[in-house]
């Protein structure tokens, strides 16, 4: 284990508030896995998640009849309640990819809960027809290329240009 008091201090701050800074959120996030020597945080946390954890998004996209109405909800939750645009889909010939911009998703553990998260909601929407072609990281490879792999159960790249999920055009209405 680990010592977290000071870590959980601050989550017990937060109980009750129906939303959490996204600094906030990063900030704890990354004094977490400071004290941890797992490989992959981002993995293990995002095997857990629950959409009931995700709040207004997670309920957005939960009440989804397909991949592309559960992408569309959360790309129009993003411009409302974060300003910003942190991913964007990017549809080519025979594949859609959805890109986080370098800015957004700029540490590993963050990279790989981000990411992790969405491969679980794939799995929820669509089990019997997992849609993730490939994911790419920015971030280098920590030597777990195969744990990658089994997770998203697709090739995974490291040193990417941008950190990204593809999935084919054809999974869509899924």
């Amino acid at each position: 284990g680990i010592d977290a008091s000071d870590i959980e201090q601050a989550i017990a701050c937060l109980a009750g508030s129906p939303m959490v800074p996204m600094t906030t959120a990063l900030e704890l996030i990354g004094r977490t896995v400071a004290q941890t020597s797992v490989i992959a945080p981002g993995l293990e946390m995002a095997s857990l998640a629950r959409w009931s954890d995700l709040g207004e998004v997670g309920s957005a996209i939960t009440g989804a009849l397909t991949i592309e109405e559960a992408i569309a909800r959360y790309l129009v939750y993003e411009r409302l309640f974060y300003g910003a645009n942190m991913v964007n889909l990017v549809r080519h010939r025979h594949q859609l990819e959805l890109v986080w911009n370098a800015g957004n998703v700029n540490f590993r553990s963050m990279s790989q809960l981000t990411i992790g998260v969405w491969a679980v909601m794939f799995r929820q929407i669509a089990p019997a027809n997992y849609p993730i072609e490939g994911v790419r990281f920015q971030h280098s490879s920590c030597g777990e290329e195969k744990r990658y792999e089994t997770f998203f159960s697709c090739p995974v790249l490291f040193d990417q240009p941008a950190t990204s999920i593809v999935f084919s055009n054809a999974m869509l209405g899924i």
